[in-house]
Parts: structure tokens; sequence; C-alpha cells
């Protein structure tokens, strides 16, 4: 991981051993303004990263408020992320742990066609979402609801 980038406090970054997926976690307050300031480090880290699968975990997001509808839609219809790359689509899932911000990836989702090709999917459960964009290697992912060590999932 690049010690270089200009994180926001309320995010963190992990790539898993391939680097071939992200796990970027929220936390506390999730607004039009932290995701701006998130925006640049993450296209930084993806185009260095050839493009992986990103999951956001934002099920620790305490406050929404200060995230809006139109900002939301903005991002998705100007997203590079919802582009193709030599001509296939990375990955990208949301863990969500309320419904009101389930409506929000689902603005997300419908803003960038993702429901139609399903390159965006919204999941309330991590395990699913990690297993979704890559981000176990298979052998993780096949004892890690057992195994003790560390966990992504927590």
């Amino acid at each position: 991981m690049r010690h270089d980038l200009d994180i926001p406090s309320d995010f963190s970054i992990e790539q898993n051993a391939d680097q071939s997926a992200m796990l970027v976690r929220a936390r506390g307050t999730l607004s039009d303004e932290s995701l701006r300031k998130l925006k640049p480090a993450l296209e930084e880290l993806e185009a260095s990263l050839d493009h992986p699968s990103i999951l956001f975990d934002i099920r620790d997001v305490t406050d929404f408020s200060g995230l809006s509808a139109r900002f939301v839609r903005e991002m998705a219809q100007s997203d590079e992320w919802s582009r193709c790359h030599d001509g296939q689509r990375s990955r990208r899932a949301v863990v969500v742990s309320s419904t009101g911000l389930y409506g929000l990836g689902r603005l997300y989702q419908l803003s960038t066609g993702s429901s139609e090709d399903e390159s965006l999917k919204l999941f309330r459960d991590v395990r699913g979402a990690l297993e979704y964009v890559g981000f176990l290697a298979e052998s993780e992912s096949e004892t890690a609801s057992g195994s003790p060590g560390a966990d992504p999932t927590t």
C-alpha cells in the first residue's frame, strides 16, 4: 500500500495479497466533502494497481446527513470506476448496515447503469461482498468462516 496518498481520516484502504482488489472502509461521517477528498487518492491508487475490484464497506458510517442524493448521482455519472478497462469492468461492491445507506447505494447503482450488468452489487453481508470482488484468496474464502486469525470482515 502506498503511504504517500492523502486519505481522509474517516477512511482506510487495504489491498489483498495479489493487489487485484481493495477494501475501502468508511466510518463516522460520510459526506459529499469527505468523498470529494477521498476520490483523487482512490483514483491514483486504482490506476497504479491496474484497476482492481473495490469493496466499499460503509457499515460503520453513523452520519450520512451531509451526503446528498444529487452528489451521489453526479459522482456515479462521472465516475471512471463505472467504465470498462481493457474491455472488462472491475467489480464493485458496497456493504451497508442501514436502509438509508442501502437507498443511497441503490441510487449510485442505478445512476451508473450497473444494475443491468452487475459490475456493482450491494450487500448487507460482508463475506459475500469480499468473495464477489475477489478480496479473499480462494483458500481463505473456503476456510475463513471458521478459522482464527486476521479477518478483513471485522
